[in-house]
């Protein structure tokens, strides 16, 4: 089993992500005039423990660049040279943020689809119970 530093699984992903989600939605409610400074305040502490966590992970992986030298790095995905993973760094760091942006689109995009069609189903159930009466 690996190890690997605390706040960087998906769950942390998934908290990363939901916060987002929380200050886009409290956006909406402020078009609509539905938006509570209480419920600001709980986000805007949110958005300061994201800061804080991804703040803590960037200055980690900056310590330990310095403290451990790149000289030759071999990896499972075919990558021998330090300068060939240096380039694909990015690309293995964030696959899993784009994985799991992906599902939670298709969740919130299922989510849409049941909630219309249960209630277009719910109106033509209507308009059928009135033409029986």
């Amino acid at each position: 089993m690996n190890a690997g530093l605390p706040t960087t699984g998906i769950a942390s992903i998934f908290y990363f992500l939901s916060i987002i989600f929380m200050f886009v939605n409290e956006c909406i409610n402020i078009v609509r005039k539905k938006s509570n400074l209480k419920r600001w305040r709980f986000v805007g502490k949110q958005i300061f423990i994201t800061a804080s966590i991804i703040f803590a992970i960037v200055g980690t992986g900056y310590i330990l660049k310095m403290a451990i030298p790149a000289k030759e790095v071999t990896a499972i995905t075919g990558i021998n040279t330090t300068e060939g993973f240096q380039k694909n760094t990015n690309l293995i760091f964030f696959t899993p943020f784009i994985i799991l942006a992906i599902l939670i689109a298709l969740t919130q995009i299922l989510r849409l689809f049941f909630r219309l069609s249960s209630r277009y189903i719910n109106s033509q159930r209507h308009k059928s119970q009135q033409s029986h009466n």
